[in-house]
């Protein structure tokens, strides 16, 4: 999104944690030291600090205070602020008279482990603010300690409705928004608007005749049941490109059960990534998760590949059944294996639905889209911002 709105002749006043793949910017010095959540043998100190940083973060709140001293920004624009940054930035954003937009990457806002996913499976347990339910459940990183500390969070937040400062939010998908709305949030403070993505150059219906998977390795994901889909169809060679906690578990099964059409490369990146994805004949997402707008998704289709996908949270959304890809319910094994091997047998089905992959990307998750979207939002957002000064409830400069 910066290089995009740099592109577009607009000034960007970076904010963010501290970490090695930063580029260095004139704002660097105002970031915020990061914090490794996942160190083993955290001292009792370090978690006490840690556990309040998750409720208010006064390094945060005095840093980004301190830079906008220095800048003037017209809007700001906040992504994943939540354990590093806090909503502590909330109220001195407010303060210098800041409308405020943020993306709603995941389902944070009303969940305290964010993704809706308990050991069990689809977990909406907190309805209603019964954040309780991430202790019992355990469901932050399996941990109580966790747990806890994300339920206290979500409590704590709720109760002094400091997420009430901002001014607008972005779904990726609409099945975001309505999820969010069923929780308890504002409809009226929601745009629904997909990322974006920069399609390659040249796309390709070419293929050596592989199926790609592509992302992260988590039970969430659906591996499993991808590599039984294709499990004893011996005509039918599986890529799963990528890492995570579920590789040992895939790594198991394909072993035990002496799966040879099934091949793991590990994670990619660049040049090989785009590789695998042009001589890939199609790619699947076999999520069981509420999946709001997947990136890959977009990276399958401007590559000219159509994916066959599970019909679960905000996939639907992007992949049409028929048009440019197929559906199938998720987990179900069986209709997975019949999807891929109706796309396998009719390669003139392929073909089409591959240019309309491409078709969609071009027109539908396309740079200059999204910035019409988006400089659209922004406008709403400093005129509720307005709206909400003039009454009392905004800034203060």
């Amino acid at each position: 999104m910066e290089k995009l709105f740099r592109e577009k002749g607009h000034s960007v006043i970076v904010f963010s944690t501290r970490d090695p793949r930063n580029k260095e910017c004139e704002q660097s010095p105002f970031f915020v030291e990061k914090i490794d959540y996942n160190q083993p043998d955290i001292p009792l100190r370090e978690k006490v600090r840690f556990g309040l940083r998750l409720l208010y973060s006064f390094e945060a709140a005095r840093k980004i205070d301190a830079l906008l001293k220095k800048e003037r920004p017209d809007i700001a624009h906040l992504h994943n602020i939540c354990h590093q940054i806090s909503p502590s930035i909330l109220p001195v954003l407010r303060r210098h008279g800041i409308p405020i937009v943020q993306t709603l990457h995941d389902l944070k806002r009303v969940c305290p482990n964010y993704k809706m996913l308990s050991a069990d499976g689809i977990c909406e347990r907190c309805r209603g603010g019964r954040y309780y339910n991430a202790i019992l459940q355990r469901c932050v990183k399996g941990s109580l300690t966790f747990s806890s500390l994300n339920c206290v969070e979500a409590y704590f937040h709720r109760a002094i409705r400091i997420y009430d400062i901002i001014d607008l939010y972005i779904a990726p998908s609409r099945f975001y928004k309505e999820k969010l709305v069923s929780f308890g949030v504002d409809a009226e403070r929601i745009r629904t608007m997909p990322y974006f993505g920069f399609p390659v150059q040249m796309p390709s219906l070419e293929s050596k005749g592989y199926i790609l998977h592509c992302g992260r390795l988590g039970k969430q994901k659906g591996v499993l049941t991808l590599v039984k889909a294709v499990e004893g169809r011996d005509a039918l060679r599986l890529v799963i490109a990528g890492s995570g906690p579920e590789e040992p578990a895939i790594r198991r099964y394909i072993r035990e059960k002496q799966i040879r059409n099934v091949e793991l490369v590990g994670f990619v990146t660049g040049e090989r990534k785009s590789r695998l994805m042009r001589e890939a004949s199609f790619f699947v997402l076999a999520s069981e998760w509420y999946e709001n707008c997947p990136l890959v998704v977009m990276e399958a289709f401007a590559h000219g590949k159509p994916v066959v996908a599970a019909r679960i949270g905000g996939i639907p959304e992007m992949v049409k059944d028929g048009f440019n890809g197929l559906l199938f319910e998720a987990g179900d094994v069986c209709e997975l294996r019949a999807k891929i091997e109706y796309l396998v047998s009719n390669p003139q089905e392929l073909v089409r639905m591959g240019r309309n992959a491409r078709k969609t990307a071009e027109e539908v998750y396309s740079p200059q889209v999204h910035y019409g979207k988006l400089m659209r939002v922004y406008e709403e957002a400093i005129s509720a911002h307005r709206r909400r000064a003039a009454a009392g409830g905004g800034s203060r400069r």
